[in-house]
C-alpha cells in the first residue's frame, strides 16, 4: 500500500492483513472459482468499472489477469490466486497476506491483549490470495460516487504491483529458487523486516515499465515515486533491506527490478 496517498496501493496495513474470517474467505475463493469467460478484446476502463457496479468484480478481475498475461506475461507466483474481494477497503486498491504468522509476543497473554496485531487470526484460506478491490478499477469521489481511473495502464499497474508481491513472498519462501514447493514460512517479524524494501522493488519495477510496457497517467507516476522518494515514503529504501532476489521469470525488463539497496545518491538521482 502507500501510506502517503489517499487511496492506497501495494500491501494492506496491519488491519488489512488481518484476516477477516474464515466466511470472508470462502467467499472470495468461491468468487474465484466460478467460470469466467475469455474473452479476446482487452479491457477498458470504462467497462471495468461497470462490471464492478453491476456485482460482476471477479469477471473484471479474470479479464485483467488476461490482459496482463498478453501484455508481458504478469501473473502470480504458483499456488497463489488472483481474486475480487467484494469487502475491501475504498482506500484499497490491492492487498496480499504478507506473512503466515501473528507476532511472537501474541503467544504471551500478557502482552497480546496490548497489541491491536493480535486480535485477528491469520486464515489458511486467504494466504495465497492476490486481492482487488472496487478501488482498483475506480476512484471514491468526495461525494461518494465512483468514477473510472484515468488509464487502464494505472489499473494494469497495480494488477502487475500486487501479483509482484506474490511472487516477492513466493521468493522468500523458496530460499531464492523461484520454483517447487515452499520450504520457509514468513514470520510476522520476518514480513516487517523486508516490508519497506518489497515496496521499494515492485514500485520501481512498475516505474521501469511505464513509457514502453506501460502508459502510466501523470498522477499514477507521481505516486509509485512519491512513495519511494519521500523521506517518510513506504516504499523508501534508506535504511530498509531490499531483496536480493531477481525478477520473477519471464517478466519483461528484468533490469528494471532492483536486488539491492540504492546508494544514497543513485536515489536522490532517480528522484530528481
Amino acid at each position: 500500500m502507500n501510506g502517503q496517498r489517499q487511496v492506497k496501493l501495494g500491501r494492506a496495513n496491519s488491519g488489512e492483513r488481518r484476516c477477516r474470517g474464515i466466511i470472508t474467505a470462502m467467499v472470495i475463493l468461491l468468487l474465484a472459482w466460478q467460470v469466467v469467460p475469455v474473452l479476446a478484446e482487452g479491457l477498458e476502463v470504462q467497462t471495468a468499472l461497470e462490471l464492478v457496479l453491476r456485482g460482476e468484480g471477479q469477471v473484471a478481475v479474470q479479464r485483467l489477469a488476461q490482459d496482463a498475461a498478453a501484455r508481458g506475461g504478469w501473473g502470480p507466483a504458483p499456488g497463489d490466486v488472483v481474486v475480487y474481494d467484494p469487502a475491501m477497503a475504498w482506500n484499497i486498491r490491492g492487498a496480499v497476506v504478507a506473512v503466515d504468522d501473528l507476532p511472537a509476543d501474541c503467544a504471551n497473554p500478557q502482552l497480546s491483549r496490548h497489541l491491536a496485531e493480535c486480535e485477528g487470526n491469520l486464515s489458511p484460506e486467504q494466504e495465497p490470495l492476490v486481492r482487488f478491490g472496487q478501488a482498483t478499477f475506480s476512484t471514491r469521489q468526495a461525494d461518494g460516487t465512483w468514477a473510472a481511473r484515468a488509464h487502464f495502464d494505472d489499473i494494469l499497474a497495480v494488477y502487475v504491483e500486487e501479483v509482484g508481491h506474490s511472487w516477492q513472498e513466493y521468493q522468500y519462501e523458496t530460499e531464492g529458487r523461484g520454483r517447487g514447493p515452499r520450504t520457509l514460512r514468513t514470520s510476522w517479524e520476518a514480513g516487517q523486516m523486508w516490508s519497506a524494501g518489497r515496496e521499494y522493488q515492485v514500485k520501481h519495477y512498475v516505474l521501469s515499465l511505464d513509457g514502453t510496457w506501460l502508459d502510466l497517467s501523470a498522477q499514477e507516476r507521481a505516486e509509485f515515486r512519491s512513495a519511494i522518494c519521500a523521506p517518510d515514503g513506504y516504499a523508501n529504501p534508506l535504511n530498509h533491506r531490499v531483496p536480493a532476489y531477481s525478477a520473477p521469470p519471464g517478466w519483461p525488463n528484468p533490469s528494471g527490478w532492483p536486488t539491492e539497496n540504492p546508494a544514497p545518491e543513485a536515489l536522490a538521482a532517480f528522484c530528481s
